[in-house]
C-alpha cells in the first residue's frame, strides 16, 4: 500500500471538515491533557487568581512609569516581560518559573496545591496606532507537568 501525502490543499480541507473547537478540547484531543476549570468556590483557586491579579496589576502600573521594552526581536521582548511578570508573582506569594523549551507554554504558576500555566504574548506596532498582533500556536503539551 502506498501512502500519500497531504498536500496545502487536503489541511485546509480536514480544517473546515472539523469545524470550530473549543481549546480545551483541542489540548484535550492532541495531547490527552484536560484543561481543568477553576472552581470559583474553592479558596485556593481564589488566591490563585487574587495574586495573579494583583501581580499583573503591578507589573502594568510599573511599566507605564519605568519600563520599556525593546529588542532586536519581539521573542527578545517576550523573554524580558517575562522575567518581569515571574518576579512580580513571587512578590505575590506566587511560585513562578519560566519554562525552558521554547513553545507554549511560558511559564508555570503554583499557589497552594492549585498550579497554572501561562502564556505571555506581546506585540509592535508598525506605525503609530497600529498593532500588528502575534498568533497563537500550539504545541504538544510536553512542557506541562503531569
Amino acid at each position: 500500500m502506498v501512502e500519500r501525502q497531504m498536500d496545502l490543499g487536503d489541511v485546509y480541507e480536514l480544517s473546515k471538515r472539523l469545524g470550530k473547537m473549543g481549546f480545551a478540547d483541542l489540548v484535550r484531543r492532541s495531547s490527552g491533557h484536560a484543561v481543568i476549570r477553576y472552581d470559583w468556590k474553592d479558596a485556593e483557586h481564589q488566591t490563585l487568581v487574587r495574586r495573579l491579579t494583583t501581580a499583573l496589576d503591578n507589573f502594568v502600573k510599573h511599566s507605564r512609569k519605568a519600563t520599556r521594552f525593546t529588542g532586536n526581536r519581539i521573542n527578545d521582548i517576550g523573554s524580558a516581560l517575562e522575567d518581569t511578570i515571574t518576579q512580580e508573582m513571587r512578590k505575590m506569594d506566587l511560585e513562578s518559573e519560566k519554562l525552558s523549551k521554547p513553545g507554549y507554554p511560558d511559564l508555570l504558576v503554583r499557589a497552594g496545591g492549585v498550579r497554572a500555566y501561562i502564556e505571555i504574548k506581546s506585540s509592535s506596532t508598525k506605525k503609530k496606532g497600529r498593532v500588528n498582533h502575534r498568533l497563537f500556536y500550539y504545541t504538544s503539551g510536553k512542557k506541562v507537568e503531569l
